[in-house]
């Protein structure tokens, strides 16, 4: 049965082994209310052993919390009146300089030069705040504007999507192995045969009920084509495989459990029983032994001949012979004999499922007993096991997994839920208003394609929620600025569809406005975004604006650096470039024989611009490649031997000119010297600039507490 299983497939499998299995490849936790001593074992008093746990627990719960609350009270700077704690430090330099990684191994220095940097921005963002940049219209409108596109994004990512990665991640670490009985039924179905699946699967419930055991239901009722083969059984799987009603129910059930309701899913009903949960791994590393079978339907003769030297093998390895040896005298899997056996690191249901099966039960070093498959006997050691990785290594595959395949219907049913929140409705009367004033003949990025509402029209509602209103002028404004609606036509058909998401963002958008009191990180965010709008217009006015060179100040600060501006040793040649050395020596005797350089190269370049600029390179750099710095060692007018060169094309060159290093006239540095010089005059008016502010808003730095930041990350 292939629809249940998500899209979200593994990588393709390695080897001959690897084989689609008819689906895509794809501690207890501490109790807070033990912790006060409140829980106890019915019938008995408290184990003083566990209270003791839990109050030495309450005590380093109270001890971190304290650690986060000085780090948040330490002052690591002071820039006027306003103070840089050690917290907000630590925050700035993990975002700004790769992670707790590369803070745990900063050196003093790092850390003090990063502090200065620290403070230099914010007495730039402090300069720009004081002269009232924050207050002007453009940077109220900017703002308006980034809080618009950042409010939506930020609720569902917090609302939606983390608890859901958070949730798959938690998932990831079980792997479930489960059966189903399936009894087909569309979406769409009529309500006659809806019920007859759903009575169905409950006939199949009932029989479960009974003690019939679960592959005899399967095979005898189930509509997935696969259980007449493996009685219904889906193999191993994790979170992200399969549809979200399938996982969900799945999940809630314990070993040996079957579901005691059908599971409905876009493909039918479903009647679940999980066969076996443990803790799952990311990949193993594995070796194998092969003895093939020669074809797909082996005799008698042909499977005890193959049994005999597996078994041999098997005993060489008990004596103690060396795996990897007797892999590659013995194996016969091409791919991998050669390496010991090595397949190299693979995932769940990467292998045909025989093979699968066996390795995932080893332990490292382990070495399996002799296992058959469709291509024959292996034997199979596994020498490393990869754990799941951490929840933030992992959060950006999750993400793409769940944005893809179960984001759409979470937000439709999160919008639901706002819908029903805020009393959403639809008013039929501006509707009436919208489809008299467009025309249904154009689209939104016509020039024409509404009538001009009157005032009263204007002011319809088309929405109403909690109090608030959308009117006609509004949807008129989305539909003008949303590229999504850009392109339809505005029949009455399409109306409906583009007010059934306006009306999503709509309600959305209202569920937005107090975010920045619900949520502090989404109010730094902003205050982040508005700084680095004040540090530009800051640095504008003083900075940018004050480092347009001219021409006379350009040719002052040449005639100060002349020196730094020079070109190298440079070659002009020209070359013929052929696939191969045959060609390139048979290039060398036509020259030889009297035919013109120039008549080779159109003859035999395979350069596409061969003809147009008959192979001259014009003047370059010496050293800039194995062809120059051979046309280096030549005399103007010699012509070189084959010349191998990007791997695999051959050349032949003939040396046209050569220029030893020289100075560099003005007009031939002046690009280089108007980039240096704005970096000159940057940085200095950059230094003066500091030194004003820093006189301005007084600066002083505590040092000691420097070196108390990060304390916590190396304790952990």
């Amino acid at each position: 049965m292939k629809g249940i299983f998500s899209k979200a497939t593994l990588p393709a499998a390695a080897a001959a082994l690897c084989l689609s299995l008819g689906m895509p490849a794809f501690s207890s936790p501490f109790d807070a209310a033990a912790s006060s001593g409140a829980v106890q074992e019915k019938g008995k008093g408290a184990d003083p052993r566990k209270k003791g746990e839990a109050v030495k627990e309450a005590k380093r719960q109270s001890l971190r919390k304290a650690k986060k609350e000085t780090a948040a009270d330490i002052v690591l700077a002071k820039i006027g009146d306003s103070k840089l704690t050690v917290a907000e430090y630590e925050q700035s330099f993990l975002k700004n300089n790769g992670g707790e990684e590369a803070a745990q191994k900063a050196t003093p220095e790092e850390k003090e030069k990063f502090l200065t940097l620290l403070v230099n921005y914010r007495l730039k963002v402090r300069e720009g705040r004081e002269k009232g940049y924050a207050d002007s219209s453009d940077i109220r409108v900017e703002m308006k504007g980034y809080r618009r596109s950042l409010a939506m994004s930020f609720l569902l990512d917090k609302q939606i999507t983390e608890p859901a990665l958070k949730e798959m991640y938690e998932r990831r670490k079980v792997e479930i192995r489960a059966s189903h009985i399936f009894f087909r039924v569309s979406p769409d179905a009529p309500p006659a045969d809806t019920a007859a699946a759903y009575t169905k699967a409950m006939v199949a419930i009932r029989m479960l009920k009974q003690g019939m055991p679960f592959s005899a239901v399967a095979d005898s009722m189930s509509e997935d084509p696969g259980a007449k083969t493996n009685s219904g059984d889906l193999y191993y799987f994790s979170s992200g495989m399969m549809v979200t009603p399938f996982e969900n129910a799945v999940y809630a059930l314990r070993k040996g459990e079957f579901t005691q309701v059908p599971v409905r899913t876009q493909f039918g009903y479903h009647v679940l029983e999980v066969t076996d949960r443990r803790p799952n791994v990311k990949s193993i590393h594995a070796s194998h032994i092969l003895v093939r079978f020669p074809s797909a339907n082996p005799s008698h003769d042909d499977t005890l001949k193959a049994w005999r030297k597996i078994t041999a093998i098997a005993d060489s390895i008990k004596n103690g012979v060396d795996f990897a040896e007797l892999a590659k005298r013995n194996s016969e899997d091409p791919g991998s004999a050669g390496q010991g056996g090595d397949l190299g690191t693979f995932e769940r249901r990467r292998m045909v499922q025989e093979f699968d099966e066996t390795a995932f039960d080893l332990k490292p070093g382990q070495v399996s007993g002799i296992v058959r498959t469709r291509f024959g006997y292996h034997i199979i050691k596994v020498t490393e096991i990869d754990p799941i990785p951490s929840y933030s290594a992992m959060k950006e595959e999750l993400r793409r997994i769940y944005q893809r395949y179960r984001f759409p219907d979470e937000y439709k049913a999160y919008v639901d839920t706002l819908k029903r929140r805020y009393a959403f409705s639809v008013d039929s009367a501006g509707v009436r208003v919208l489809l008299s004033v467009v025309d249904s003949t154009k689209t939104p990025g016509d020039s024409v394609w509404h009538a001009a509402p009157t005032a009263a029209q204007e002011a319809t509602p088309v929405f109403a929620y909690s109090g608030a209103t959308t009117d006609v002028r509004s949807i008129l404004e989305d539909l003008l600025e949303n590229q999504e609606f850009r392109p339809l036509r505005l029949t009455a058909e399409n109306l409906r569809t583009i007010l059934d998401r306006l009306s999503e963002t709509s309600i959305v958008n209202y569920r937005t406005r107090d975010l920045e009191t619900e949520f502090p990180d989404f109010r730094a965010l902003l205050k982040e975004y508005e700084d680095g709008i004040l540090l530009f217009k800051a640095q504008q006015e003083h900075i940018w604006s004050r480092i347009a060179p001219s021409d006379s100040a350009l040719r002052v600060f040449y005639a100060d650096h002349r020196g730094s501006y020079n070109f190298p040793d440079q070659v002009n040649y020209q070359e013929v470039s052929v696939t191969t050395d045959s060609v390139a020596r048979l290039v060398i005797e036509k020259y030889k024989a009297g035919v013109p350089f120039d008549t080779l190269v159109f003859r035999y370049s395979v350069k596409p611009d061969a003809k147009t600029k008959f192979g001259i390179s014009g003047l370059k750099p010496a050293a800039e490649d194995t062809l120059s710095k051979t046309a280096w060692t030549m005399n103007v007018g010699d012509v070189s031997a084959p010349i191998l060169g990007n791997g695999y094309m051959h050349s032949v060159v003939k040396l046209i000119e050569k220029q030893t290093a020289h100075p560099k006239n003005y007009d031939e540095a002046v690009s280089e010297v108007a980039s240096q010089f704005q970096e000159y005059r940057t940085k200095k008016l950059d230094e003066e600039w500091i030194q004003e502010l820093r006189a301005k808003y007084p600066v002083t730095v505590y040092t000691d507490a420097l070196a108390k930041t990060f304390a916590q990350l190396k304790k952990d």
